[in-house]
């Protein structure tokens, strides 16, 4: 199975666009659960998925309970992937595999 991606980006990121799509909605109902001074309402769900991960990361910490230090690790991690996601749907990808990111300082 892996010898059919060989080389091809383009499959590979679509299924990481897709399953990025399905954890953004889990990170919703995360920041629908969570405790905060104000509801988790529509505009917010229009937040780029970076703000909606730093909101977090802000409202667990606030509970203060070490309880949760393993979703405040989840949470972070989180971040690198989507960061990274981001990068790769954001650049120009050519054959054989090369990719030229449009955004300045990536690498």
């Amino acid at each position: 199975m892996i010898s059919s991606y060989e080389g091809d980006l383009i499959r590979p990121l679509g299924l990481v666009t897709l399953y990025a799509a399905y954890a953004e909605g889990e990170i919703d109902e995360l920041l629908s659960a969570l405790p905060s001074e104000t509801p988790f309402d529509a505009s917010k769900r229009e937040w780029p998925v970076g703000r909606k991960l730093r909101h977090a990361l802000k409202l667990v910490r606030k509970l203060k309970s070490d309880q949760l230090a393993g979703l405040t690790s989840a949470l972070k991690e989180a971040q690198t992937l989507f960061s990274k996601r981001n990068s790769f749907v954001h650049s120009q990808i050519f054959t054989g595999g090369r990719v030229v990111f449009n955004r300045p300082n990536v690498n």
